[in-house]
């Protein structure tokens, strides 16, 4: 749209400016002949005065002097205005899942706000049912920039993807489940049994730590099945397996729906990757993004219950359910201004993302650890307040 209004008003000008030189065309015949007496008296005077003057330069190196000039007038000032233009044109292509808390929440304000307008961000909003497809698409250049958690970034990465983590967006519960008839209190009762989880995912990597702390081996003591998220749910409640592990919202929606309970539970931390060439070359833009993500959070924590119908009909699921879930992380539960919302890459952040990396060497997933250090630019959350401040 902005395009076509500034195309309008260069258009408006070219018009004005014909209807200008039309209006010269009609000078009197007698305006015409003053206009050439003058003319004549000022060639007169130039003739007298470039005699008397002293100089050597030929009309050929004045022309040249003059085009030196010409060519000087593109500044270093007049390049950077350049890139700036290139940079506020450019178009950041965003991605979230609609079926995960916080990022679904954030990702919705982001499509039916105008929080990207008003950091003047051209941009592109790509929903997805659930992360692997997204962060497929991030990997293969179709998005600039996903709204994820700390295992499939770290996954990302461990695969060679040159990308770099800009941001958190807080923390989401994830559950482990059963029946709530059934006999297992601890996860220690699960030996012998079986547990499915998508492999991969971040709850995965909880549910293997579980085992660890219960001294019970995968595929030795538990029988540990890749199920995708839609067969969780009903593969608990046939009896299917034993145990089921998921995240919010799904881990309220199974407990309300299938008489579940939960027996041991962790936390995802919500994270924001971006292409590292994106970010190299429109680090600006990443700083605005930030700060709108910083506006979507609050608007996300002060608009409850219109958000939460966002995400209800995005995902599919009760929006009463969406509110009780999300109450389990802060960022939803407890913001109540834009100073109480932080961003940055916390230490808290850097060791969850270090034991992502851990855990995709020990289930054999990367060949050699991600340096998380290498990977996340801690520095631009604070970058993007200093530019909220000036």
């Amino acid at each position: 749209m902005l395009r076509f209004q500034v195309d309008d008003n260069r258009n408006q000008g070219h018009r004005f400016g014909q209807k200008q030189r039309r209006q010269l065309v009609h000078v009197s015949g007698i305006a015409r002949m003053l206009l050439l007496f003058v003319l004549f008296l000022t060639m007169s005077a130039c003739q007298s005065s470039s005699a008397g003057a002293d100089t050597d330069v030929p009309p050929d190196a004045a022309a040249e002097q003059d085009l030196d000039v010409n060519q000087n007038a593109d500044t270093p000032q007049d390049a950077a205005t350049d890139l700036q233009m290139q940079s506020e044109s450019a178009e950041l292509r965003i991605g979230f899942p609609v079926a995960t808390l916080i990022n679904g929440h954030i990702g919705q304000v982001l499509d039916k706000t105008e929080v990207l307008e008003k950091q003047q961000i051209n941009s592109t909003i790509n929903t997805f049912p659930y992360g692997s497809p997204m962060m497929e698409a991030l990997a293969a250049n179709k998005i600039d920039v996903a709204l994820t958690t700390d295992g499939p970034s770290t996954l990302l990465l461990s695969k060679g993807i040159p990308a770099n983590i800009i941001a958190s967006l807080g923390t989401l519960r994830s559950g482990l489940m059963v029946l709530g008839d059934s006999d297992i209190q601890t996860v220690a009762d699960l030996k012998g049994l079986e547990v499915a989880v998508p492999f991969g995912s971040t709850p995965h990597m909880h549910l293997l730590r579980w085992l660890r702390n219960a001294d019970l081996k995968p595929d030795e003591d538990v029988t540990v099945i890749n199920l995708a998220t839609g067969e969780l749910e009903p593969s608990l409640a046939s009896g299917s397996v034993d145990a089921i592990v998921f995240w919010e919202p799904n881990v309220t929606q199974v407990v309300n729906k299938t008489n579940a309970r939960v027996i041991e539970s962790d936390e995802l931390t919500s994270i924001v990757i971006m292409r590292r060439e994106f970010l190299d070359e429109h680090r600006d833009i990443a700083q605005r993004f930030v700060l709108a993500l910083a506006d979507a959070s609050l608007y996300m924590a002060t608009h409850k219950d219109e958000v939460n119908g966002w995400f209800s009909e995005a995902a599919r699921t009760e929006s009463g359910i969406v509110h009780e879930a999300s109450l389990y992380s802060p960022s939803y539960a407890e913001v109540e201004q834009l100073q109480d919302i932080n961003l940055g890459l916390t230490d808290d952040v850097m060791a969850t993302l270090n034991a992502s990396a851990d855990f995709l060497i020990e289930i054999g997933s990367a060949e050699e650890r991600v340096n998380i250090d290498d990977a996340v630019v801690p520095s631009l959350w604070e970058e993007a307040l200093a530019t909220r401040e000036e």
